[in-house]
């Protein structure tokens, strides 16, 4: 079976609802490993956010599983896993 789920890790203002929080209006957006399920993909997120040094004075994290054949991405120069910027998700 190929990957077909992308974790987002979406840093949002605690203004945002937590419904209203994409990829579009987050302050920063992570992008994990291509997973085949929704699980994997859970876990690859959580595996990201540890690996981190995230400050989050005021803002929250929502993970979001995004199908890969419709994820476009943007990388950073700088940070190959930061991601410029529905599906299965989460917030914390």
């Amino acid at each position: 079976m190929n990957p077909v789920l992308i974790a987002l890790v979406l840093i949002c203002s605690s203004g945002i609802p937590k419904a209203e929080c994409t990829k579009d209006n987050a302050t920063d957006v992570l992008r994990g490993e291509a997973t085949k399920t929704p699980m994997e993909c859970f876990m690859s997120a959580q595996a990201l956010i540890a690996s981190t040094a995230l400050s989050l004075d005021g803002q929250y994290i929502k993970i979001v599983c995004e199908q890969a054949s419709s994820h476009k991405v943007m990388r950073s120069p700088i940070a190959p896993g930061l991601v410029l910027g529905g599906g299965v998700e989460g917030a914390f």
